[in-house]
């Protein structure tokens, strides 16, 4: 074998004579490439999120916030190692989750289901850091650490294999995708699941002191930086390329259709969510603008590989809008207080973007070749999705609640968490607390 100084000559040389390196090879390694790009994409996002939400809370709970981001990816990360990934993708037998013991501490993986591993990990840590933004200045850090490490371990990977647990290998299981179910990306298998378990924890939690006047009228808490939180939306923005474009799992050209719709639909909830704000409000309040700029991108992750462009700015509109709409419906009848509007861009947006693709996708792109049943298929999913991770959500939270409790007391609440929970007084909490 001759080896040549330069690099690329270099590997010209070794890719002649080694067997390794052959097309197939070399199209594997590009394949495996792009996802693990793609996964450190998502887990920008991650970033993403903690400036998004860390933005719109009292400067007196950011850090507690911060905290609560970070804390979530990394026990739910070893918790999906540990336990998650083999109910997600294991062999199903009776149990209506995967149970393979090989699969327990990743332990039998080869190098290309390590790498599989870890872009369906940023998925789970997705799912988990919703609820952060949803539960946010009230609610302990160690408590909400406990109901990361279940999710991270149970309630995702469960409906995840259900929906996709065939990925490694036919799964009886994976009843849902079996049957033809379409969630390309997880509009309704990370975001909904996210969602919905944020509108448990916010139920029962309750509102923030002072969110609702005697007379049970929203009080409007505004966020301590908008630029923090647009800067958020905008690296969540760029980290949907990966998390969508990722999910093809392989380096073709499909990808080019997938990311386009991607930042078509984002760009079209951007001006949707503007436009809500200015015909509702008379003014632009940013954190709707911001809403319907998640939501659209929550709503296309379904359908993002069936969609043409056309279809891909319908749904994209149309999930700002569900987004926007459904925080005010649980705000204002409802009294649902959640601090950032992670259910109406997560769990609504998710919603409506699964149930819309059956009927906005060109035909030839449904794998059922029939509107009415490839919608009937959405929607017994989507059903499926409330059922379980709002049920298991609120059984969680409440147990959480007797037994170890799950809210900050009062005076930790006037002063912020910043102070209770990390010993740093920066926010006005001291300051308000004074007057």
């Amino acid at each position: 074998m001759i080896f040549l100084i330069c690099g690329p000559c270099a590997f010209v040389a070794h890719a002649e004579t080694s067997p390794e390196l052959t097309v197939a090879g070399v199209r594997d390694l590009l394949d495996n490439v792009w996802v693990i790009v793609a996964a450190a994409l998502v887990m920008l996002m991650q970033l993403g999120f903690l400036l998004l939400e860390a933005g719109m809370v009292r400067s007196k709970n950011s850090i507690n916030v911060a905290m609560k981001n970070v804390l979530d990816f990394c026990v739910s990360t070893l918790a999906f190692a540990f336990v998650g990934f083999m109910l997600a993708f294991g062999a199903s037998g009776i149990l209506p989750f995967g149970w393979e013991t090989g699969l327990i501490g990743l332990r039998s993986l080869n190098s290309e289901q390590l790498i599989f591993f870890l872009f369906e990990v940023m998925f789970c840590g997705t799912a988990a850091t919703i609820v952060s933004g949803g539960v946010a200045e009230r609610m302990r850090l160690s408590s909400y650490a406990i109901g990361s490490l279940v999710i991270g371990a149970i309630i995702y990977p469960v409906f995840v294999h259900w929906s996709w647990g065939a990925s490694l290998g036919e799964n009886s299981g994976a009843f849902l995708g079996n049957m033809g179910f379409v969630d390309f990306a997880g509009s309704t298998v990370v975001h909904a699941t996210g969602g919905w378990l944020t509108l448990a924890a916010c139920l029962v939690l309750g509102a923030r002191k002072g969110r609702f006047d005697a007379d049970g009228r929203a009080v409007r808490f505004s966020g301590h930086s908008t630029v923090l939180a647009a800067t958020g939306a905008l690296m969540l923005f760029v980290g949907w390329i990966g998390f969508n474009g990722g999910s093809t799992l392989s380096a073709d050209m499909s990808i080019g259709s997938i990311i386009t719709n991607t930042i078509m639909a984002g760009s079209m909830g951007g001006l949707a969510g503007y436009l809500w704000t200015m015909a509702r409000d008379r003014t632009v309040l940013p954190e709707k603008v911001l809403c319907g700029l998640i939501g659209s991108l929550v709503a296309v992750t379904a359908g993002c590989a069936v969609l043409d462009i056309g279809g891909a700015i319908i749904v994209g509109g149309l999930g700002a809008v569900a987004a926007n709409w459904g925080n005010e419906f649980l705000e204002r009848r409802l009294k649902v207080d959640d601090a950032v509007g992670a259910i109406g861009a997560h769990a609504f947006a998710g919603v409506l973007g699964t149930l819309s693709l059956a009927y906005l996708a060109p035909l030839e792109n449904l794998p059922l070749a029939s509107r009415g049943a490839q919608f009937m298929v959405q929607s017994l999913a989507v059903g499926l999705n409330f059922i379980w991770s709002f049920g298991t959500g609120l059984v969680l939270f409440y147990l959480m609640k007797v037994l170890v409790g799950i809210r900050v007391n009062e005076a930790a609440e006037d002063s912020g968490l910043n102070e209770s929970e990390h010993a740093t007084r920066i926010g006005l909490g001291h300051v308000e607390e004074a007057m």
